[in-house]
């Protein structure tokens, strides 16, 4: 799509998305790559905090100044770097909507529900984007569908020293669904279901990855029900060579595995469920749960009336240390 195609398509979406999102502020770099340059947006005027941002095909860099605004779309091959803190109060649709741009985050992200700002959809959105949390912080808060939606062949990096919190109400943390999506974590995830129907903490599905190579923290708070902690179907696949910690499970399943190949692979290091009132492993559909020789699961905790600690259909196979409490 040419510029000025791009430009009809923008000023159409603001005419639909005005009331819905408040003003809207469209990035142009006429003059530089600098956030803070009035003469890089139209009208010259810089994005204020209840703004819907759209940067198009731009380079951007947040350097000088912290930056808020109400929500950031970023497409067509768009690149933005944040050496500042950034926060999105959201709408009742996405946070940050990254399309085929890459964001690459140096300091601080915020993004938190405001007013109506509940993020019906998800906090951030990728399709086909790339988002690098290099040593940075991304704190994700009120959240009712995912923090965090990885799919069409998008790459999240949490890079080691980033860390990254979750607090969600309703659906759950990280959801990788479609080919060639990956999450991949280095540094430290924690995520907090709060309460929900059927939450998860993180879902990998449909031939997307998830690796975990530093810490993951899960916790549940009595959510209400039909919870996973981990939850992989058709095709997902998951690796861990760090250290998987599955808190507060109540009245479901700390990880759960469906469907053909679903995969979930303890390569290194540990996954450690403290079970209340839950089963720690369900697999079903041909799926397959390892455990290689210097990796080890652990499992404790209060098992009551039907619930079981595994429940195994697929194929699982230990080759490393697993012990299962009382």
């Amino acid at each position: 799509m040419n510029r000025i195609a791009r430009m009809l398509c923008l000023i159409m979406f603001y005419c639909v998305s005005s009331t819905l999102f408040g003003q809207l502020s469209v990035w142009d770099g006429e003059s530089d790559n600098n956030w803070h340059q009035e003469k890089n947006w139209m009208g010259d005027t810089l994005p204020a905090l209840n703004d819907s941002v759209v940067i198009d095909a731009g380079t951007v860099i947040i350097d000088d100044l912290n930056v808020g605004i109400k929500i950031l779309y970023m497409i067509n091959g768009s690149q933005l770097t944040n050496n500042k803190i950034l926060s999105l109060s959201g709408s009742v649709t996405d946070g940050i909507f990254l399309d085929g741009s890459t964001f690459t985050n140096n300091m601080q992200i915020e993004i938190f529900a405001s007013g109506n700002g509940d993020f019906e959809d998800r906090a951030i959105e990728m399709i086909n984007g790339s988002i690098f949390n290099n040593f940075g912080g991304i704190n994700i808060k009120d959240v009712l569908s995912y923090g965090i939606r990885v799919e069409s062949s998008s790459v999240f990096t949490n890079s080691n020293g980033g860390t990254i919190l979750i607090t969600s109400h309703e659906r759950g943390g990280i959801a990788v669904t479609s080919p060639q999506s990956t999450f991949e974590n280095n540094g430290d995830l924690y995520v907090l279901m709060e309460n929900g129907v059927a939450p998860r903490g993180v879902v990998v599905s449909s031939q997307g990855s998830f690796f975990n190579h530093n810490t993951l923290k899960i916790d549940s708070e009595d959510p209400g029900g039909n919870t996973r902690c981990m939850e992989v179907v058709n095709g997902g696949h998951v690796v861990n060579t760090g250290s998987i910690d599955l808190n507060g499970i109540y009245s479901n399943r700390g990880i759960s595995l469906s469907g053909t190949l679903s995969s979930f692979d303890i390569q290194d290091g540990h996954v450690n469920m403290q079970l209340d009132n839950a089963q720690g492993i369900v697999m079903s559909g041909a799926s397959i749960f390892s455990i290689d020789s210097d990796a080890n699961l652990l499992a404790t905790g209060t098992i009551l009336g039907s619930f079981m600690e595994m429940e195994v259909t697929g194929t699982f196979e230990c080759q490393g240390i697993l012990q299962l409490g009382n």
